[in-house]
Formats: structure tokens, C-alpha cells, sequence
């Protein structure tokens, strides 16, 4: 698999993470404030963005198509 392919796989696998498929029990406890199902989505959420800010610092020139 191309380095393209398999940035483009891990960044969809982390997308689906920020997503709170397994908390299903309608009385949850709060962690600062938040049912622990928002505070999960928010910390996933924040770990896509730093995902993504590794891949471009450290893979931009894989994705420019033109030669510099």
C-alpha cells in the first residue's frame, strides 16, 4: 500500500474514533462538566487534529502532485 493510501486509511480510522458508537446508558457521569460520551468525542476530536497536523508537517510534499 502507498504511503498516500495508507495516510488517507489512518485518517478515516481516527475520524471514526471521535464518534460514540459505545456509549449506549442514558445517565453517564459528568468528567468536567460533560457526559463522559461528549468529553470522549471531544478528546478524539483533538487527537484528529493533532493527527493531522503530524501529517502535514511531517508529508505535505506527498500530496503537492507538482515537482518544486
Amino acid at each position: 500500500m502507498s504511503r498516500k493510501k495508507t495516510l488517507i486509511l489512518v485518517s478515516f480510522v481516527v475520524l471514526l474514533l471521535t464518534v460514540p458508537w459505545f456509549f449506549t446508558a442514558k445517565e453517564t457521569p459528568l468528567i468536567f462538566g460533560f457526559p463522559c460520551w461528549a468529553f470522549y468525542s471531544l478528546t478524539m476530536t483533538v487527537i484528529y487534529v493533532v493527527v493531522h497536523i503530524v501529517f502535514i508537517e511531517c508529508f505535505w510534499d506527498i500530496f503537492e502532485g507538482a515537482e518544486s
